[in-house]
């Protein structure tokens, strides 16, 4: 406890009450001004005193845990700081003033403790998320070993894929399920390791179904909002989730689907263009798109992660003009764009992980009509 008065007039008082508290320490005026170290202390201000602080010094006062006023002249305070609890004077009882310091005293010391608490609590959990990103960061380059670049076949369809990791948390992913009929495509990037996993588990769910249709793939968005919901209540720094749909009909090669983020999508039919920009997933229909496939086109997929890859790198071509030329087959053209999105990468990752995915018709796939 520390006690700011004139000529020892509230310490020697304090003193002689032999109050059951901790140590007084007694500083006057000038040593306030010019002291530190005073957070977590109770201080009894003489009222003398305080009526001659500045502004300056009554808001240094303000910063300390508990003031209480010892009224010694009788002149009343006009305007009280936030933390100033009571004003009292040699009439108040000694038990009363006992209770006050003490049950302070024990506030301030609980408050210590939870502190200390938090910043255990905190080091562990850096610590955690240290690990995790760890463990993400091996995870990531696991998946980039097992399919770093996938060629699968269909009926009349094929499809090329590539991903390389990236440093930032979160990550991306994407994947494929066939019925007999169709074809579901998904790719997508999370902000947050905790909404990829989230995304994961609901997207394994929806591949255990028998059917793909649009109303699994609402059903599908509905989890995702409310995960990104849940997620982000307690979040600065909201998670953020990009994410594209699409189900193939092998029949009529019509593709329907959803598109969340910043895809990029180039296609070598110019007419066949997907436009829309929504990125809020309570409203899915304003993100729907229809895209009529043809014989011999290429659609070429690349993930909000690779684009902000390749804003960083100094290339001398455009993506488009790699991927518009027919003689350049699709597994040259992803491998050319990797190629220079890894160039200058020290340790193998690049900034933000990467997805492109490529589709190609073939040019004799018999079409429903």
């Amino acid at each position: 406890m520390v006690i700011l008065d004139e000529n020892n007039k509230v310490s020697e008082y304090l003193k002689s009450l032999e109050l059951d508290c901790s140590g007084i320490t007694r500083i006057d005026l000038s040593t306030f001004e010019m002291a530190q170290g005073f957070e977590g202390e109770i201080i009894i201000v003489e009222d003398s005193c305080f009526l001659q602080m500045s502004a300056l010094l009554k808001a240094k006062l303000a910063d300390l845990e508990a003031v209480l006023i010892f009224s010694s002249t009788g002149v009343p305070i006009v305007s009280y700081g936030p933390n100033i609890i009571s004003v009292f004077n040699k009439e108040m009882p000694k038990e009363l003033l006992e209770n006050q310091i003490r049950y302070l005293e024990k506030q301030i010391q609980v408050k210590a403790i939870l502190k200390s608490q938090m910043i255990n609590l905190n080091g562990e959990l850096n610590e955690l998320i240290g690990s995790v990103g760890i463990q993400l960061k091996r995870v990531k380059k696991l998946y980039e070993k097992k399919a770093p670049k996938r060629l699968e076949n269909f009926k009349g369809l094929s499809v090329i894929s590539k991903y390389a990791a990236g440093e930032n948390g979160g990550g991306e992913f994407f994947d494929l399920y066939s019925t007999d009929s169709k074809l579901l495509l998904m790719m997508s990037s999370c902000s947050s390791f905790l909404a990829s996993s989230s995304l994961l588990q609901y997207f394994s769910e929806l591949k255990a179904t028998e059917k793909v249709n649009d109303k699994i793939l609402l059903g599908f968005i509905k989890k995702i909002s409310n995960e990104l919901e849940v997620i982000n209540k307690s979040r600065k720094k909201k998670a953020t989730i990009d994410l594209f749909l699409g189900i193939i009909d092998f029949a009529d090669l019509k593709m329907d689907g959803y598109k969340f983020g910043e895809f990029q999508i180039l296609s070598n039919s110019l007419e066949n263009e997907i436009t829309v920009q929504n990125r809020d997933f309570t409203k899915p229909e304003k993100s729907k798109f229809t895209l009529q496939l043809e014989r011999s086109q290429r659609i070429l997929l690349n993930s909000s992660g690779f684009m902000k890859n390749w804003s960083l790198t100094n290339v001398d071509f455009l993506i488009e003009e790699l991927f518009l030329n027919n003689k350049n087959r699709a597994l040259d053209i992803l491998d050319e764009l990797y190629f220079n999105l890894k160039k200058k990468s020290m340790n193998g990752f690049l900034a933000h992980d990467a997805s492109s995915v490529m589709l190609e018709v073939d040019e004799n796939v018999m079409v429903q009509i």
